[in-house]
């Protein structure tokens, strides 16, 4: 299956959110370039990718997405939407980290990835890249950490999500094999509760 059928990618882990069509070792890729519209144009997004490619959605050989880090609502946007696949199709879900996704393609070398946690915090973790693909070489395990924790004298910082991270660079990792296959009750990859948690306390 990894070289054969239609792959979809979807990548909703930051602001701006992007998909992507693997056929036959060719890749065609769609990106909105307005904030925060992941609810309201991702499926107009996939359809019109796989309408100009006349590929039915029950051709898809598996859709990969990011699981993650990245901001709560957005990441949910994705893993419903492979879900309802999975659910309603049986399209398998693969899931890949976002931040190893930022490294796809870049020259070898070392790299550390960050991302906004907000509240003065950033997501990162540290990657040595060797013919384009990014491994995590733990001396930054993927966590939320300050600033002035990281090691930047060592390593070189990939360009921001905004810039790096796209549905595209799933195509990689999951023809290396680092992706993981997804069960559809699987949640993703949050590595801090939501600011906004509802009160579900009962009144006496």
């Amino acid at each position: 299956m990894r070289e054969s059928l239609p792959l979809l990618a979807v990548d909703t882990a930051y602001k701006f959110f992007s998909v992507a069509l693997w056929k036959e070792g060719k890749v065609r890729e769609m990106k909105e370039g307005e904030a925060f519209r992941h609810v309201e144009g991702l499926n107009l997004k996939v359809r019109n990718l796989l309408k100009g490619e006349g590929i039915r959605i029950t051709d898809i050989g598996a859709v990969l997405i990011t699981v993650g880090p990245g901001y709560f609502t957005s990441l949910r946007v994705a893993a419903s939407f492979a879900k309802a696949l999975h659910l309603t199709f049986g399209i398998p879900i693969y899931g890949f980290g976002s931040l190893q996704a930022m490294a796809v393609g870049v020259e070898d070398g070392r790299y550390i990835a960050t991302m906004d946690a907000r509240k003065g915090q950033v997501y990162a973790q540290t990657f040595k890249v060797e013919g384009g693909i990014p491994i995590e070489d733990g001396v930054i395990p993927l966590g939320i950490y300050g600033s002035d924790d990281l090691p930047y004298g060592r390593y070189a910082p990939l360009p921001p999500p905004e810039e790096s991270l796209r549905a595209s660079n799933l195509f990689p990792l999951y023809f290396a094999g680092l992706g993981d296959e997804l069960e559809p009750n699987f949640s993703p990859l949050y590595l801090r509760p939501p600011d906004a948690v509802v009160n579900r306390r009962r009144e006496a």
